[in-house]
């Protein structure tokens, strides 16, 4: 049975080392119709690698006390071994709200201070992405110049709403992504398609190859930017926007973890290959790509503020000088976070994990946080890939 064909077998929910254990409380779920249809596709599934990533899971989960590190962050508590895992939200608790005393503390941390106006509510993040971009160009090119390009790292996929741009507005552009082009999607004549993986250090290079004339002491001007690779978004986004100026920056977000936590996912070659291994056992590696408010506080600095979600796991960013001109930005995101509690994409820990980060002093969510991270990564055996945790 080919990589690939496991990688369909399982997901995040249920994963191999559940499906492939008949011991399991949840064994029965894994093969209930809808996931797998008889014995032989149970069979199939459950092969060599399978097995080997279950029995690897399930070692590392029970060495975790034979560190004296993680030892002392199991005696954190409120730390479940299996809880790194996307889980969903109990119905009954999708409206389970912080104090307005969690809300304050936190709110002393944020960026943004507007209010939400129902920008981070289910219905903005369940708004069709591609009439999002749409509009949102439209909108900006009502007011401004317009470039006509787009820069777009993690652009392998039909549901990327950037593929609209050159479709329907004719937009040059510069996609990249490692797995290709997606198959039988005819890549418009003005867009750059480049089949390889975006790193800090290829990322001037890339734009290059694609037809910007960067790094020349400026930064080009660009409509828009999209960051979405399942690693070290944060990072790659700060290094365009070294070379870029666009309007609108699009990056996927981590909503595990919640304000005023700043995690981010540092760029590291093995990032990419261990990702890929434990996705083939329906196991997502929680530790990828950043929070928000690590996204809001890395473009704030380039002159970036929060304008919406979009997508179910995406955070959209303008520049400020043309905010009025798509309604206004500077939304505070404790209170978009909390906007988003109800809804279950995007987030890859246990909610109860996720609930006791965002309540009680920030010194302490940001103590036991590191803890669930660090004993996650070791679970994981990606102890030596490094990330960043602050406020």
């Amino acid at each position: 049975m080919s990589d690939l064909a496991i990688r369909f077998c399982f997901d995040g929910a249920y994963p191999a080392d559940v499906c492939c254990d008949p011991q399991h409380s949840d064994y029965r779920r894994c093969w209930q119709a809808g996931r797998a249809f008889n014995e032989h596709h149970k069979k199939q599934c459950c092969s060599g690698p399978a097995l080997a990533l279950a029995a690897e899971i399930q070692e590392r989960i029970a060495s975790t006390s034979a560190s004296e590190t993680l030892s002392r962050c199991l005696a954190v508590g409120h730390f479940d071994r299996t809880a790194f895992m996307p889980q969903g939200t109990p119905d009954h608790l999708k409206k389970l709200a912080t104090s307005h005393q969690d809300d304050e503390v936190r709110r002393a941390y944020s960026y943004g201070h507007a209010l939400t106006g129902g920008r981070c509510a289910e219905a903005a993040l369940m708004e069709d992405e591609d009439q999002v971009v749409l509009g949102l160009h439209d909108q900006l090119k009502a007011k401004v110049h317009m470039t006509g390009w787009t820069v777009n790292f993690g652009a392998g996929s039909y549901e990327d709403p950037f593929w609209i741009l050159a479709q329907q507005r004719n937009s040059s552009g510069i996609f990249v992504d490692p797995t290709g082009v997606p198959k039988d999607l005819s890549v418009p004549p003005k867009v750059r398609f480049l089949a390889e993986a975006a790193e800090p250090d290829n990322v001037l290079p890339l734009l290059r190859r694609g037809g910007l004339p960067a790094g020349h002491g400026r930064r080009v001007d660009v409509d828009f930017l999209k960051v979405d690779v399942d690693g070290c978004d944060c990072v790659l986004a700060a290094v365009a926007l070294r070379f870029i100026r666009p309007k609108i920056v699009w990056m996927e977000i981590n909503w595990s973890l919640p304000p005023p936590l700043r995690f981010a996912r540092q760029c590291h070659p093995e990032w990419r290959p261990s990702w890929i291994r434990w996705a083939q056992g329906g196991r997502y590696l929680s530790t990828h790509g950043c929070s928000l408010s690590a996204a809001v506080a890395e473009v704030q600095a380039f002159g970036y503020q929060l304008l919406r979600v979009s997508g179910n796991v995406n955070a959209v960013f303008v520049h400020q000088s043309e905010a009025e001109f798509v309604g206004g930005a500077g939304v505070d995101e404790v209170a978009c976070f909390s906007e988003t509690w109800g809804n279950d994409y995007g987030r890859y820990a246990h909610w109860s994990l996720i609930d006791d980060w965002r309540r009680g002093l920030v010194h302490v969510a940001l103590q036991r946080s590191w803890c669930n991270l660090t004993l996650h990564d070791w679970m994981f055996g990606i102890s030596h890939l490094p990330f960043s945790l602050s406020v």
